[in-house]
């Protein structure tokens, strides 16, 4: 047994740190980052371990949709909806308009500004919706409204709880008033739902204004 100890204490490879090429340690550029409210350095797997809630202050960082889903959904659950639904330039706004949406689908990986899909939360299947900020601001527009209202549907045809979770500016004024049309299908849709009945949650995440 000495022997075999031995063998594999000399033949085990020596660790060399990697170093930024001057010869010094390299430090993980995101090793740290700064709390938006109340400025104080905050250890990256800590704060993300805490649901990117700062230790210091309790200040609540704005999470991404697929963030958000994971925190939410039982582990392998989660079953996407319309994933392929994507939107465009309807009334010809400007020349940037499109490149914008490319950068946002880029940027967060998605079709526009809300995730949808059935997820199981402790064992109980549940029809989820969350917008994601980080794409036009979460703003509504055809697309949003699409899918929201048919995930709202499908909950209520499965006849499971829905559960939206907003984080939005309000309608997408690129889209003007195909977006502002968005909230009677939305709101029709919901109405839907409760006739069946399922319950119907919204959580509200930091921004979320008054008319969303």
């Amino acid at each position: 047994m000495a022997g075999f100890l031995e063998k594999l204490r000399t033949q085990r490879p020596k660790y060399t740190p990697p170093t930024n090429g001057s010869g010094a340690p390299a430090i993980p550029d995101d090793l740290w980052l700064k709390c938006t409210a109340c400025a104080a350095p905050v250890f990256r797997k800590v704060f993300d371990e805490n649901l990117k809630v700062c230790e210091k202050c309790g200040h609540h960082h704005k999470m991404t949709a697929r963030e958000r889903l994971a925190s939410l959904a039982d582990a392998d659950s989660f079953e996407e909806w319309d994933a392929q639904v994507s939107g465009g330039d309807p009334l010809n706004f400007s020349p940037d308009y499109l490149p914008k949406l490319r950068k946002d689908q880029d940027k967060t990986g998605l079709r526009d500004a809300v995730l949808t899909g059935q997820i199981r939360m402790d064992g109980m299947a549940v029809a989820l919706g969350i917008m994601d900020f980080h794409f036009r601001g979460g703003s509504m527009g055809s697309v949003v409204g699409e899918k929201v209202t048919r995930a709202i549907e499908e909950g209520a045809r499965r006849k499971i709880p829905v559960v939206m979770v907003t984080a939005s500016g309000g309608a997408r004024m690129q889209e003007g008033v195909l977006s502002l049309m968005q909230m009677a299908k939305t709101c029709a849709a919901v109405n839907r739902a409760k006739a069946v009945p399922v319950p119907y949650i919204v959580v509200m995440t930091d921004p979320t204004t008054d008319g969303v």
